[in-house]
């Protein structure tokens, strides 16, 4: 209804795009975020590892978009060095 009248978007307070727009405010809450993230997406087998120990691989992401180059361009984002994995600190 808000929306309605505003003529644009609200987001609910709980909305997962609103909890993302809040956690890049700020440096600390952009890097738990980042953490939360990277957790959630690092492969099943790594869970009960060390976090410094866990690596990210394209594979891990690539069900997340919808073609391979689109998962291509992501990764290579994240992975800063080029040595095919990701891994957080």
């Amino acid at each position: 209804m808000a929306s309605e009248i505003a003529g644009e978007r609200v987001l609910q307070p709980n909305s997962p795009s609103s909890i993302v727009t809040s956690s890049l405010s700020s440096r600390s809450k952009s890097e738990i975020l980042a953490r939360r993230l990277f957790d959630s997406f690092v492969g099943a087998d790594q869970r009960m590892r060390k976090r410094a120990e866990r690596q990210l691989f394209k594979s891990d992401i690539r069900p997340y978009f919808a073609n391979e180059v689109d998962a291509d361009e992501a990764f290579a984002v994240l992975d800063v060095d080029g040595n095919g994995d990701v891994t957080c600190a």
